[in-house]
């Protein structure tokens, strides 16, 4: 399940390895296509509710319910029972979609080409990952966020930064070194000229998901020989760099967001009267702003999932809340079952006894190796029996208790 630009999208990989993006909402009667499954003999998409399959393209493939023969054919071909689909492509490690269905769709996004990744520096030497992509999705707006990362100000190293842009027709907009920003979510930074051993580069990209939602994406590359062995070990365990990034990102995440929802007050006057820009560190985010202005009318142009006035029509996605027993049956307030409650009462006291006799039981294991009893003999058996009986019945008790307040179901593990 993804989100974008407020639509709820489940996303696939089809029979022949494809990437597939859906609308997540089967045309049958508007079931969540992300807790369906890949069929494992079809290779379709299979929704949860009904069984409908469907393939890449959208088309139905299977309706269970459907009368056989005749109806189930006319059913299957028309339009009505199509998922809706979306253009996909694949660069740079990320699954990319246009979110303009059809076949007008398919001709814009044939015509759109995805943002470029240099295939090597200034010199020609061919970038390397110095680790895999870092992907975090922040409590932040997407434009403080894109501005704070096309911005220069928070740079220590003295330099000259530059800003290439197109605008609508193809013609330079800005330029200045080091930093290339691409509206309206990518951004390209290196160390350019700062270094005769090769250079250091991230590319950023910043998805506007929801109003005070985005998350943010990093992918460090590099040309300078030293970043090799760091580039070994960020692989080998990617979370080191994943607990650096945490911290980087926590110095703006609390700023950022009470900025985006200062903006987002319906007395802000707009960027250019809200925002005073007297420097050249700002040029960045003029330059994300008029194209904003002069390509997507001074924002964005958020899908269904958006209310007018720009609250979210958000699925709740944390499952610890939506299989919540405890709270939702077991004991979460004094009418709720008492049968339960009471049962989730002993299961803890006796999960709670079983945890004493195994102390026990390893105690007296012990104590009794300790003067000299043999491992096999009648008493040590004996023992081992019970602290193995104690050991089971405590983990026996300890998954019952569980199901009084949390058990998990995935349509697709069933």
């Amino acid at each position: 399940m993804a989100y974008v630009l407020g639509y709820d999208l489940v996303v696939w990989r089809d029979g022949s390895g494809t990437w597939r993006a859906f609308r997540d909402a089967c045309p049958h009667r508007a079931a969540p296509l992300s807790e369906g499954r890949i069929n494992p003999a079809t290779k379709n998409l299979e929704c949860a509710y009904h069984g409908w399959q469907f393939g890449g393209g959208g088309a139905p493939q299977e309706i269970p319910q459907s009368d056989p023969g005749r109806p189930k054919q006319t059913t299957c071909a028309s339009g009505r029972a199509c998922a809706q689909a979306f253009p996909t492509a694949e660069a740079h490690g990320l699954v990319w979609a246009w979110l303009e269905p059809g076949p007008a769709g398919e001709a814009a996004a044939a015509k759109a080409p995805l943002p470029p990744l240099p295939a090597a520096d200034h010199r020609g030497v061919e970038w390397f990952h110095v680790s895999t992509w870092y992907v975090r999705d922040v409590e932040v707006d997407f434009l403080p966020l894109m501005e704070n990362s096309c911005d220069p100000g928070w740079v220590d190293e003295e330099g000259v930064y530059r800003f290439a842009t197109e605008s609508p027709d193809g013609g330079p907009v800005e330029g200045f070194k080091n930093l290339v920003l691409k509206p309206p979510c990518m951004l390209w930074g290196s160390s350019e000229g700062m270094s005769e051993d090769g250079e250091l580069a991230l590319l950023y990209f910043v998805v506007p998901v929801a109003p005070g939602k985005s998350p943010l994406m990093s992918l460090p590359l590099a040309t300078n020989k030293k970043f090799r062995f760091l580039a070994k070990v960020f692989h080998w365990q990617p979370w080191l760099r994943h607990l650096y990034k945490h911290t980087v990102a926590a110095q703006d995440i609390a700023v950022l967001h009470r900025q985006g929802t200062n903006m987002a007050s319906p007395e802000w006057p707009g960027w250019r009267k809200g925002f005073y820009l007297p420097t050249s560190s700002d040029a960045g985010v003029v330059v994300l702003r008029k194209w904003l202005d002069t390509v997507a009318g001074g924002g964005i142009a958020w899908g269904p999932n958006i209310r007018p006035g720009g609250a979210p029509i958000q699925a709740e996605t944390r499952r610890e809340l939506l299989f919540d027993h405890y709270h939702q049956h077991t004991g979460g307030r004094v009418e709720h079952c008492p049968h339960c409650r009471a049962a989730l009462a002993r299961v803890r006291s006796g999960a709670a006894g079983a945890a004493v006799a195994v102390g026990a039981a390893f105690l007296t294991l012990c104590a009794a190796w300790g003067r000299g009893a043999a491992p096999l003999s009648p008493a040590s058996l004996a023992l081992l029996c019970v602290l193995g009986a104690a050991l089971a019945a405590r983990s026996a008790l300890e998954k019952l208790k569980q199901q009084f307040i949390f058990s998990d179901w995935r349509h697709a593990d069933h």
